[in-house]
């Protein structure tokens, strides 16, 4: 069993800015930030096969919905811009989803220019950092480009999945992250996560 955790926010607004400005952008505020947190080494978790129950979540203006479990609970507190957060204490992982409005955006940034600022943005503030190249993915009618960063937060192995994708309004970002060891131990359990997401009629 993990833990119960802390979570210590870092707003990373700084180092987004530095890359927005840095390719001539100049509306930085706009583009909703992800978090960094600590998070204390623990055994690996064992997801259990019959103990979870699948759970519906729906996003903060009513726009969409998420499958999880019942070991996943709603918190406001991990970003204060996110449609969705959730905690899962069991498994000391979590979940936010941020959504940019287009408009506020320069014109010149798309989905593939999206989701490189936001990883860029995330990777600054991970030690010895790395991203993996995106790929597209497809899930319920939506398009979308997946990554993972890993990196080091206080000497723990921490990896971060991105799933980033549009719609004609809005840029989204889903973020699941936990210690390396436990997502890449269990991730078709998260990629099952992110990939439920649908949007309300």
């Amino acid at each position: 069993m993990y833990k119960l955790m802390k979570i210590k926010l870092e707003m990373i607004a700084f180092g987004l800015g530095l890359v927005l400005m840095g390719t001539g952008c100049q509306n930085v505020n706009n583009v909703v930030q992800t978090p960094v947190e600590t998070i204390v080494e623990s055994p690996i978790a064992e997801i259990p096969e019959t103990k979870e129950t699948k759970k519906e979540f729906r996003g903060i203006d009513g726009d969409f919905t998420l499958e999880a479990t019942n070991l996943w609970l709603e918190d406001v507190s991990l970003h204060l811009d996110s449609s969705l957060s959730l905690v899962n204490k069991t498994y000391n992982s979590y979940y936010i989803l941020l959504k940019d409005e287009k408009a506020s955006l320069p014109k010149t940034i798309d989905l593939a220019y999206y989701a490189e600022l936001a990883g860029e943005a995330t990777l600054r503030d991970l030690k010895d950092g790395v991203v993996t190249a995106m790929e597209d993915v497809e899930f319920n009618g939506i398009k979308g480009k997946r990554f993972y960063l890993k990196g080091m937060i206080d000497e723990v192995s921490i990896t971060y999945e991105f799933l980033v994708f549009e719609n004609e309004t809005h840029f989204f970002q889903e973020i699941i992250w936990s210690s390396t060891g436990n997502i890449e131990k269990n991730l078709s359990y998260y990629d099952d996560i992110l990939q439920s997401f649908k949007y309300s009629k």
